[in-house]
């Protein structure tokens, strides 16, 4: 009761670390994770508490009730049974076992993520911040709306701290706005659904996205409202494959259809795009779509500005606000987010988590099984002080007596080693789906699991077999 007491104490402390230092760190911005210590965390952590207390109580207290009293009287009773060892022993293998399985776990998912870190998405989100604009909620209609992204435009462009900028209705990993496509002249004649973006003419420039084949937008066409813009699209480049086959895309007409409101619109392909990757896991390419960015009036009035530049999110920011103030002040803009923050980092944000709390359990593991076999090894040398001292009494010398409990300390490790690895390669299934780059039995990570592991058997073994080495013989049996 009071180890729980105590514990809910550390829980507490944790948890506000947890969210104050790490969690930013971890989880993109936008992400809200709560850590509640409530009425049921609190009960079941306090029962699992006390009831871990009162079987590991439980455990000696029955074997001491079934030892012989002749054997409690008598010299022998000091020095514990074979069979209370060797429970202790197994306990210390299951703790090894344990924390071996969740070092190699956490090892495949920082492996993972370390992977997915380096995957190309297919654009530069380094150097890019987020700012998003709600012309809307200050009763901008379209043409008005439109004249203030003209004149905030030139008024980043002419900043010098600012490389490039751009206007778009999204950006890749944002919601996207889903349309149906086909190109009857094409390789298919059936619908394909894409997702459709609209975007200004530095748009490709400020995100690195290649122009393949053709053009991109001028800016007469992105900043056209409407009908006004022309009928020119760029499409990506799987896109292009999708509908023209191994024929050159360039001049294609794709059928956007219509709806109840709207009639089918007939758009003619002038540009391929590079591809961009919404999924670093998968690694499948989008099926991309873009359109002049002011050719759908209800893009217009919620813009999303791309700035890049070398400054940081917070100065890149204050720029951006700054000129828009000159504008018009009463126009908010929110999100002022690194571009990775929003995109590769909130996708990462579960495989992050996930790698984090499992390094935390194995470390934990790894520290808990060491204090363990410590304690296990240190009962173990003084039940058998009489042994010892026999042994130091008829020739051995200290070496092998420093051996003779490392080669104790070994045999557990050994089978706990065993036990490990087969749990992992068990345990590693249920994570398979969330790896990438690395395999689930990854050799080189088995390996390193088993020396760190090793390494803290020798740790743990360390100082009872220097304890073992100390044992005089006369003391040894002036004891017994």
């Amino acid at each position: 009761m009071a180890g729980a007491a105590l514990g809910v104490g550390l829980a507490s402390a944790m948890t506000r670390l947890i969210l104050t230092l790490v969690l930013p760190r971890v989880v993109a911005s936008g992400v809200e994770l709560t850590v509640p210590i409530d009425a049921r965390v609190l009960f079941a952590t306090l029962t699992v508490s006390i009831a871990c207390g009162l079987a590991a109580g439980f455990i000696p207290a029955w074997m001491s009730a079934n030892r012989a009293l002749s054997v409690g009287l008598s010299q022998a009773g000091v020095r514990g049974t074979l069979r209370g060892r060797r429970l202790r022993a197994g306990f210390a293998v299951v703790q090894l076992a344990l924390s071996l399985a969740l070092l190699i776990g956490a090892m495949l998912m920082v492996t993972t993520l370390r992977g997915l870190r380096n995957v190309d998405p297919g654009f530069e989100a380094d150097g890019v911040s987020v700012h998003s604009i709600d012309l809307a909620s200050q009763g901008y209609k379209p043409a008005r709306a439109l004249q203030y992204v003209r004149d905030l435009e030139t008024g980043l462009s002419s900043t010098p701290a600012l490389t490039a900028v751009s206007f778009s209705y999204s950006y890749p990993f944002a919601s996207a706005f889903l349309q149906r496509v086909q190109a009857p002249g094409g390789g298919t004649r059936e619908p394909i659904e894409v997702r459709t973006n609209s975007v200004s003419k530095d748009y490709f420039t400020v995100l690195g996205i290649s122009i393949l084949k053709g053009r991109g937008f001028t800016a007469e066409e992105s900043m056209a409202l409407g009908e006004a813009s022309g009928n020119a699209i760029v499409i990506g480049k799987s896109l292009a494959k999708r509908l023209s086959g191994e024929a050159d895309p360039l001049g294609l007409t794709v059928i956007m259809p219509g709806g109840r409101a709207a009639p089918a619109r007939m758009l003619v392909v002038g540009g391929v795009a590079g591809d961009v990757r919404t999924d670093l896991v998968s690694g499948e390419p989008e099926l991309s779509l873009y359109e002049p960015f002011a050719r759908t009036s209800v893009f217009v009035v919620r813009p999303t500005v791309l700035v890049k530049s070398a400054l940081t999110t917070r100065a890149a920011s204050e720029a951006v606000q700054a000129v828009a103030a000159r504008i018009d002040p009463t126009v908010p803009i929110s999100g002022n987010q690194p571009l990775r923050t929003r995109t590769i980092d909130r996708q990462l944000a579960s495989q992050r988590v996930f790698a984090w709390v499992l390094s935390l359990l194995g470390g934990l593991g790894f520290v808990l099984a060491a204090f363990g076999l410590y304690g296990l090894l240190a009962q173990s040398v003084t039940e058998r002080t009489r042994e010892f001292g026999i042994r130091m009494a008829i020739g051995a010398t200290r070496g092998q007596m420093y051996g003779l409990v490392l080669r104790h300390a070994a045999l557990i490790a050994m089978i706990g080693g065993i036990a490990g690895l087969g749990l992992a390669m068990f345990g590693s299934r249920l994570i398979e789906a969330q790896l990438w780059g690395v395999t689930a039995r990854d050799p080189f990570i088995y390996a390193t699991a088993v020396f760190a592991l090793l390494a803290v058997v020798f740790i743990a073994a360390a100082w009872p077999a220097r304890v073992a080495t100390r044992v005089e013989p006369v003391e040894a049996l002036r004891i017994e």
